[in-house]
């Protein structure tokens, strides 16, 4: 609900803290400055910030990407709690998945790998961990996995631990609050009009 002056004022306010003319060479600053860019330029943009409101939940005609069938299923996810790191994926189609090294749980690298092997290594994957998703249902799933709290593989297996609920529920849940969140905020602005 921010207007355009609002976000321009966040985006200079946010660029004195970490832009590196200002505070100096420090590579996380740098990061988070080109983060912060990034974010600047979907939000100014009208077309990117309804797409962004859209498939967030933040607009009001925002439909639920995992109720909607709308949307094409072409894009591969891990759900990289319940990967075990087998590497089948890996040795199927090693354009499009990879294991990451720090918990060894398989990864999506490229979204534009052969889609028939993408397929084979779901079809064979041993603990159904890779799924068929809609780019709008991927950018939540992604943000979701941002959350998630991980373990290395040899630690889950031995039932150490930790093991997070259902990625896809979670997601969707949260795109619901969102969604719920836009409606409050709607009708406060329709009653304060």
């Amino acid at each position: 609900d921010a207007t355009s002056e609002d976000i321009r004022k966040a985006y200079y306010s946010c660029m004195k803290e970490c832009h590196p003319d200002l505070i100096g060479d420090d590579s996380g600053a740098t990061n988070f400055c080109m983060f912060v860019n990034e974010v600047y330029e979907v939000l100014s943009d009208p077309e990117q910030r309804m797409v962004y409101d859209e498939i967030n939940g933040y607009a009001l005609t925002s439909k639920n990407p995992f109720l909607s069938v709308t949307c094409t299923k072409d894009r591969v996810f891990v759900d990289e709690v319940s990967c075990i790191g087998c590497k089948n994926c890996v040795n199927t189609a090693p354009c499009t998945f990879a294991i990451e090294e720090e918990h060894g749980r398989a990864r999506v690298v490229s979204q534009s790998g052969d889609a028939s092997l993408s397929q084979i290594a779901i079809e064979s994957c041993p603990v159904d961990c890779i799924h068929w998703v809609s780019a709008p249902q991927l950018a939540l799933l992604e943000d979701e996995m941002r959350r998630v709290e991980r373990v290395s593989v040899g630690v889950m297996l031995s039932g150490m631990g930790y093991q997070s609920a259902d990625v896809f529920a979670t997601a969707s849940t949260r795109w619901e609050k969102k969604q719920a969140k836009a409606r409050v905020l709607s009708l406060q602005f329709v009653q304060m009009s």
